[in-house]
């Protein structure tokens, strides 16, 4: 459950995590605690693939 709302965590909680992610090292900070802030970042990596994920989604949604 999030502590925002609640209710259990949705993909789209995640998505919107994700994005946060990449939006933070694009703006050149960390995305998380031990972040390196570089490319090298695990969580970085997760985030754009889980983007690429929720893009694919919605095309495919919209087909």
């Amino acid at each position: 459950m999030t502590a925002m709302d609640d209710g259990p965590i949705t993909d789209q909680d995640i998505d919107d995590a994700a994005a946060g992610a990449v939006h933070a090292h694009a703006a050149g900070h960390r995305c998380h605690t031990d972040c390196p802030g570089t490319e090298d970042c695990p969580q970085l990596v997760w985030a754009r693939t889980r983007r690429a994920i929720a893009k694919y989604r919605l095309v495919r949604r919209s087909i």
